[in-house]
């Protein structure tokens, strides 16, 4: 092979995989809720099919999956909720999805119907706890089960009550001692054996749920609203020790583990494994760190000039639903929107393809749903006043699709045959990386046709000279497995590189004077390329064991099926 031809192929190849090197990850959400009010508080229920927003007067339950609005309840002022973990007992009239609701006068419940399809969808609410004159609520906490409740009043008391199962009332059971003003977090042990309170003057208070005793007091970082939260044995406690250090912590104040996050934290979470720490930090960035080294894991970057200000993780951490101060709500699928820990965070907010429908008025979300699903009947803009996404390159560079092309190729064959130079083709293929995002297979067809050299059309005499007879042309006819990689440079314009195998028979024939028996050979194909809209201009070359080195020239038409529900989109595959 000429060394023009080593060069130029190991400059497609290197063309081609040295996108793979890289760590991107897209980043695709959906803009789902509008609400008048900033989002006090999220929260899902037991299996993950329902969510509830709190907003300032009103409770509003969404279908997880469809988003539509199954039940709008007003409750002013509610600071706290949460959705009962325990499945309800049959033929007793307790319902499996319960909310408990927390404001700074009183406690509510509504029990939702068993039938979510059913037309009454109308549910009860009865206050079970209003509070003597001059108690005021500052924060609450429900266990696990939600069979508990420990309450912070403004007056620096506290109280644990229990709910019975089915009872519309509050059983008070202990005032813990050594109350604290200013109280900002309360927490139960997952085993409900304890109950801890972060204050403002940096300490965490931990007490036995079962009598109300104080059982330690740890000092942490004094001025942060940080919460609290219990390690998964029930023996420890999480909590600021600086503006940007999360530690664990036993009870007698041993530091166990400790996880310096990159900015301060504003609010924090762990899994319930104790494998992953999820910081929100004050400029808004949700971040994962190991909590096994304190290695950083990756972060998701703001959807929103707006602060985000709530957030709840769905019970296996696949999905989190972000709130936000002008009332915009997001569901975020983390595997699509975590970002690598390596890679520089957006100077603005990201949007995507994925967020279908952006609003941008300070509109209501109640009202039952009735779009095509991503608003769930919130009220949100037509599409005709969405706004465009921004190009988002990891989105687009890890895009899932179906792609079909249809082009035309000009060649020119190996000029030590002297028989054989310029040709045309036409050719058709079907590419996906639906499997191997960002990299692309399919497979694809040629059919081609040579024209005779020295001054076409030729003609030659025959054997006894009276006559003469046209030459015949060269045929091709060529099935190609291509692989490759798109790298995306705006919305509109691609750049590729791809390698192909090919099978290719070829033939003489020039119809009713001359032909020739097919010839089966090998070979394979790099070419390099721009996709404009639907539109790509491609370089390339083809080796083949009988006619050598075959360079070429193709203009297709691309079009591009997404992977998610076939919906088009501009651009597409060579």
């Amino acid at each position: 092979m000429p060394r023009s031809s080593r060069v130029l192929i190991f400059f497609a190849l290197m063309l081609c995989v040295s996108p793979l090197f890289s760590q991107e990850i897209p980043v695709t959400a959906d803009m789902i809720v509008k609400i008048a009010e900033p989002v006090k508080t999220i929260c899902w229920n037991r299996d993950d099919s329902l969510f509830a927003l709190g907003e300032a007067d009103s409770v509003i339950v969404r279908d997880a999956e469809s988003l539509n609005v199954l039940h709008d309840f007003s409750f002013p002022q509610g600071m706290n909720l949460c959705f009962s973990r325990q499945e309800g007992y049959k033929g007793t009239g307790v319902y499996s999805d319960v909310i408990l609701g927390v404001s700074s006068e009183n406690v509510a419940i509504w029990s939702l119907p068993r039938e979510r399809g059913a037309e009454d969808v109308s549910a009860d609410s009865d206050y079970m706890l209003s509070f003597d004159e001059g108690k005021e609520v500052v924060c609450a906490a429900f266990s696990r089960t939600s069979n508990d409740l420990a309450v912070a009043f403004s007056d620096g008391t506290g109280m644990l009550y229990l709910r019975r199962r089915g009872d519309r009332n509050l059983i008070a059971m202990h005032k813990l001692e050594d109350g604290t003003l200013n109280v900002h977090g309360l927490a139960y042990s997952p085993d409900a054996y304890h109950v801890a309170a972060a204050s403002s003057d940096g300490s965490i208070r931990v007490w036995d749920a079962v009598d109300g005793a104080l059982i330690s007091e740890i000092d942490t970082f004094s001025g942060m609203r940080t919460p609290v939260v219990f390690s998964a044995d029930s023996k420890g406690v999480y909590g600021c020790i600086e503006e940007n250090v999360v530690s664990l912590m036993a009870f007698n104040g041993n530091v166990l583990r400790e996880v310096r996050a990159r900015s301060t934290v504003s609010q924090f979470t762990v899994t319930p494994d104790d494998s992953t720490l999820i910081v929100l930090t004050d400029d808004g960035l949700l971040e994962f760190y190991s909590l096994e080294d304190g290695g950083f894991l990756g972060y998701i970057p703001p959807y929103n000039d707006s602060q985000l200000i709530s957030f709840a993780f769905s019970s296996d951490y696949k999905q989190v639903l972000t709130g936000h101060q002008d009332g915009s709500v997001y569901k975020l699928l983390v595997e699509d929107v975590i970002r690598n820990p390596d890679e520089p965070v957006p100077e603005t907010p990201v949007f995507d393809g994925g967020a279908a429908v952006v609003v941008s008025g300070q509109e209501h979300s109640g009202g039952e749903g009735e779009g095509e699903g991503n608003n769930g009947g919130s009220s949100a803009a037509p599409r005709s006043q969405a706004q465009s996404a921004p190009f988002n390159f990891q989105s687009a560079l890890r895009e899932r699709f179906h792609a079909f092309n249809i082009g035309a190729s000009a060649i020119m064959l190996d000029k030590k045959s002297n028989y054989y130079q310029f040709g045309t083709a036409a050719e058709f293929g079907w590419y996906t990386t639906m499997f191997t995002a960002p990299v692309y297979e399919g497979l694809g067809a040629r059919f081609a046709m040579a024209f005779p050299a020295d001054n076409y059309p030729t003609t030659y005499k025959t054997l006894d000279g009276s006559g003469r007879i046209a030459p015949p042309y060269l045929f091709f006819g060529e099935v190609l497995v291509p692989i490759g990689v798109e790298v995306p440079v705006s919305t509109f314009v691609s750049l590729f590189s791809e390698v192909a195998f090919e099978a290719k028979v070829s033939w003489l024939m020039n119809p009713g004077v001359t032909s020739s028996k097919q010839a089966f050979s090998l070979g394979g194909r790099i070419r390099t390329g721009v996709i404009i809209s639907k539109v790509a201009v491609i370089l390339g070359a083809e080796y083949d064991s009988m006619w050598g080195l075959i360079p070429e020239i193709s203009l297709t038409a691309n079009f591009k099926l997404k992977g998610k529900g076939g919906s088009k989109s501009k651009g597409g595959k060579k």
